[in-house]
């Protein structure tokens, strides 16, 4: 099911699952600092319910410390925004666009600015 508001694959559920990982954050913690409740951060990752309410989508953001965006799958870029400076933003996007070659490449024009 899709609508106007929302890419035929929505990534909201994969993404909400993937940062909760990444923070170690069980679906109960993340509902008690969203201010929302543990079933519906469980559907939600489920993809059984979709974010309508947007405090909801802004508690968890906010928490996960990504954009709702991110969330949405409007942007692949999973920072806040304004978090960053611009050049840094640009340079972390491309890094996660890059195969295992281009990041070796990456690497060896970086290595020389590295701190000794």
């Amino acid at each position: 099911m899709t609508d106007g508001n929302f890419p035929a694959e929505f990534p909201f559920p994969r993404r909400l699952k993937e940062q909760m990982t990444a923070k170690k954050m069980t679906g109960r913690r993340l509902a008690a600092l969203a201010g929302t409740t543990e079933a519906t951060i469980s559907r939600y990752a489920e993809g059984t319910r979709r974010p309508d309410a947007l405090y909801a989508l802004a508690g968890i953001a906010r928490v996960l410390k990504v954009s709702s965006d991110y969330l949405l799958g409007l942007t692949d870029n999973p920072f806040e925004k304004g978090t960053l400076p611009e050049e840094v933003v640009f340079l972390l996007s491309g890094w996660l666009k890059a195969d295992e070659g281009d990041r070796a490449v990456i690497r060896a024009v970086l290595s020389k600015y590295e701190r000794g």
